[in-house]
């Protein structure tokens, strides 16, 4: 839901194919081409159950942009080759989310996303594999981003939705 200045909000409608469409009155979706993709803050800390991290996403255009819904994200192989996809997920046990909605990216300024995953073997140590990079492609877009950052991902592997700011949370 868009949030305007009166505290207003309204459900984004659905575009083709199922996937969300900015709030009318928004700018136009954010491309790749205004896009920078960032690794941000870690999530959990590295003994916990749960792991993540945010990702950060800034528009480097002179003109806003909007994103809206849930980028894909997925784990690959010292090759590149895309071995794990994250599920979609309205909120996990590290970023508190909902349901998606429009977010305005002014000129220089930043969305961000919450990507999180269990890290803790449970009796199959065989689910258990290392990655070292993360391939991101934001919401409406095609063409992915390698992002570095070694791990070891067991299970519950999850992506959530672009909210404001760089925290991957939306603040309650």
């Amino acid at each position: 839901m868009q949030t305007g200045s009166d505290g207003s909000s309204s459900r984004p409608p659905a575009g083709p194919g199922g996937q969300l469409s900015p709030a009318p009155g928004s700018p136009p979706v954010c491309t790749e081409a205004r896009l920078r993709v960032a690794v941000g803050a870690s999530a959990g800390n590295p003994s916990a159950e749960r792991q993540g991290f945010v990702v950060v996403l800034t528009n480097t255009s002179d003109q806003p942009c909007s994103a809206i819904g849930y980028p894909s994200v997925a784990a690959t192989d010292d090759n590149g080759r895309q071995e794990r996809p994250a599920a979609r997920s309205e909120g996990g046990n590290l970023f508190r989310v909902g349901p998606p909605e429009t977010v305005v990216l002014q000129p220089q300024g930043t969305a961000s996303f919450g990507v999180e995953w269990t890290a803790v073997r449970s009796g199959d140590d065989s689910a258990c594999l290392p990655y070292e990079q993360f391939v991101v492609i934001p919401p409406h877009q095609t063409r992915g981003q390698v992002l570095e950052r070694q791990t070891t991902i067991c299970d519950a592997f999850q992506v959530h939705p672009v909210v404001a700011g760089t925290s991957g949370t939306r603040p309650r």
